[in-house]
């Protein structure tokens, strides 16, 4: 995605404490910010 909305889920980054200007607007909007490795954990398994 280009950008975060309000109609976001979830932001996925390489560093979930990035100070990113995506990761701080998905912050203020109540998106969770979670990092590569989580969410690979909660695909499943194939």
């Amino acid at each position: 995605m280009a950008s975060v909305s309000g109609k976001t889920n979830v932001l996925v980054c390489a560093d979930p404490e990035s100070q990113s200007g995506k990761a701080r607007k998905a912050r203020a909007l109540g998106v969770r910010v979670i990092g590569e490795a989580v969410f690979l954990e909660s695909l499943p398994s194939v």
